[in-house]
């Protein structure tokens, strides 16, 4: 290209991948590195090896454009969250359908119980009174149920 990094590259960029390129010459190994370049409609992210030639002082940067890779990998990333999300509220909706079904179970025993209460106990009594709310407050629980019962279901 003719052109160096100070010319290509923001200054800290610059710098940064002047220092790769210095690693890579005293260590006569490969290094690698992950970068973003600010381009007009956002980012694009690179992946680099940069790479001592075999004789001198000479670097040979092979870089991949990763930026779709990366914006998959994100995309996966918020699939995963959004199912784990999803299998937790089934689990909560079975949970829900299951201690709905228990209550249920415990609120026919309560109200038929006092269905035989209330016809043992004469009009007017205060125990009469007290077996009625019972059986209203069995009634409430029971449609209480029935939308647990519903949430678990959906």
């Amino acid at each position: 290209l003719g052109r160096t990094m100070h010319e290509l590259f923001p200054p800290e960029t610059a710098a940064r991948f002047a220092g790769l390129v210095r690693q890579a010459l005293d260590t006569r190994a490969p290094v690698t590195c992950d970068y973003a370049l600010p381009v007009t409609a956002g980012e694009r992210h690179f992946s680099a090896t940069v790479s001592p030639m075999s004789e001198g002082r000479q670097v040979v940067w092979v870089a991949r454009d990763v930026t779709a890779a990366r914006v998959a990998a994100e995309a996966l990333a918020e699939r995963e969250r959004q199912l784990r999300q999803a299998q937790k509220m089934e689990a909560i909706g079975r949970l829900a359908g299951g201690i709905a079904h228990d209550f249920n179970n415990l609120l026919t025993a309560i109200g038929t119980t006092a269905e035989l209460l209330v016809e043992d106990v004469p009009a007017g009594s205060s125990l009469r009174e007290d077996v009625e709310e019972i059986r209203r407050t069995t009634a409430r629980a029971t449609a209480l149920t029935r939308q647990l019962l519903a949430f678990g279901r959906a």
